[in-house]
């Protein structure tokens, strides 16, 4: 379990054999980082307040953020998309989903940026949140290894695979939707005859991955937890 930043860092020293959780691939990360082919595809929201009755101001547009206090969490791209949609916005970084939430509920941000999943799950579980929808282009979403890595290739045959017989889209269609955390899978019995794999992740990226009652689960979980069985 690591914050962002950390999990980033750990996966490009070869501290873990890989990084999972709603990690977006991108031309500057992949200097220190290999990326897997991309695991899933959406575009982005702005997750704001969505109750008055605390006498605190619900914002309905882009327009009306524009010049405000944004959160953005430390190590993620969104600080270069609030630069492009709201150039007059201040922008101040927190360690995770829980404390931009945290901030928000306090009025020390008016709103953060969110990749579309996660940001719908959060706005399902808390109903005084809401979210603007804007439309830029989708990010791709993929699983990083240790520059060299050979699991990189063994996990984009294994995404080929269930690209070509249609698990990928039904596990798309299992977890990436608000609901996504009333779902869950059993964890399979793995022989682990070719080895262990070190994984390291987030716990607060639902749809894509989360902890709950002892337990990991989330789409690249089950995602990871398939490869892990097909390769031993």
């Amino acid at each position: 379990i690591s914050n962002f930043d950390a999990m980033l860092a750990g996966a490009s020293y070869g501290k873990f054999d890989l990084a999972i959780g709603d990690i977006s691939i991108t031309e500057e990360r992949k200097k220190n980082l290999d990326f897997s082919d991309n695991v899933y595809a959406e575009r982005n929201v702005i997750v704001t307040l969505d109750d008055d009755t605390q006498g605190k101001t619900v914002y309905n547009s882009i327009d009306e953020l524009n010049g405000k206090k944004m959160g953005c969490m430390s190590g993620s791209i969104f600080s270069e998309f609030i630069d492009r949609i709201l150039p007059d916005s201040e922008i101040i970084y927190f360690n995770n989903r829980d404390e931009l939430l945290l901030a928000l509920r306090q009025d020390k941000i008016c709103g953060y940026l969110s990749d579309k999943p996660v940001g719908l799950v959060y706005c399902y579980q808390n109903t005084d949140i809401g979210y603007i929808d804007y439309d830029l282009e989708k990010i791709q979403y993929g699983v990083c290894f240790p520059k060299g890595s050979s699991l990189r290739e063994q996990y984009n045959e294994y995404l080929n695979k269930i690209a070509d017989n249609g698990k990928i889209k039904e596990l798309q269609e299992k977890w990436m939707k608000p609901s996504g955390m009333d779902e869950h899978f059993e964890i399979p019995e793995l022989e682990g005859k070719n080895g262990t794999l070190k994984i390291c992740t987030t716990v607060d990226a639902a749809p894509f991955v989360f902890f709950r009652n002892n337990q990991y689960d989330g789409y690249e979980v089950e995602l990871t937890y398939g490869f892990a069985q097909e390769y031993g």
